[in-house]
């Protein structure tokens, strides 16, 4: 408070988001990172260009029970997971799950993602291997075949399982 009595607020953050399970976002100079600490805000890493929020994929088995995330680094797109572990310098740590290497990437279908490379889509796992080559012009899940992808190719159509 000033000596005028009113308070004065320092704008430290572009942007402030929580997500559904209280974890911050935090934007600073046009970069996103993820509070680690109330009690020490010098621990968050402002590293990401984009951030979506935390979630548990299914079956949660497969990913050893860690929510995982969507970020974009670089201009490219890739998968983290939280470890709660701290770099050298003292900041918190998230470790990547899927290399930053994708123009575009959707969200896990059991152990199995939808990625754009070369503007053209294709499927990965949980590990960045192809399991399908980047040949497709679009890939949708399918509404009527639970589990299945609608995939599109210049001319041509099919399903995916």
């Amino acid at each position: 408070m000033n000596e005028n009595c009113q308070i004065e607020v320092s704008i430290l953050y572009d942007d402030i988001t929580i997500n559904y399970d209280e974890r911050l976002f935090l934007k600073k100079d046009n970069k996103w990172g993820i509070l680690a600490s109330f009690s020490d805000e010098s621990k968050t890493l402002f590293e990401f260009d984009e951030i979506d929020d935390f979630y548990y994929p299914d079956p949660i088995e497969l990913y050893e029970n860690f929510a995982v995330c969507r970020a974009k680094k670089g201009g490219k797109w890739g998968y983290i997971y939280e470890n709660g572990e701290y770099d050298i310098n003292g900041k918190y740590q998230h470790t990547v799950l899927i290399n930053f290497e994708f123009d575009e990437i959707g969200y896990f279908n059991k152990s199995q993602v939808k990625v754009k490379k070369y503007q053209l889509w294709g499927f990965i796992d949980k590990y960045g291997k192809t399991l399908t080559p980047f040949q497709y012009d679009e890939i949708r899940k399918k509404k009527l075949y639970k589990g299945g992808f609608f995939c599109k190719k210049t001319w041509q159509m099919g399903f995916d399982k």
